[in-house]
């Protein structure tokens, strides 16, 4: 059985579900920094409405983070 390879942006997009109530937009690696916390605080899943977007950008990336190291993904720069 063959894994699926991931790359750094789908890893990212992925945690993204478990922390907004929208996915990230395809083209999200590309937005600037402030663009990207905005389309973060208005897609924040409703127990993280009151968060900081980069609060909750921090989860998102640590979950990233813990999926690659957990399952052994091999995804660098996570």
């Amino acid at each position: 059985m063959q894994k699926e390879m991931w790359n750094r942006e789908q890893l990212i997009a992925y945690a993204a579900t478990h922390y907004l109530s929208h996915p990230l937009p395809p083209n999200w690696m590309h937005l600037s920094e402030d663009r990207l916390m905005k389309v973060v605080s208005e897609s924040a899943w409703q127990p993280f409405e009151l968060w900081e977007p980069e609060e909750i950008w921090e989860l998102i990336y640590g979950m990233a983070s813990c999926l690659n190291e957990t399952f052994i993904l091999g995804v660098d720069n996570v």
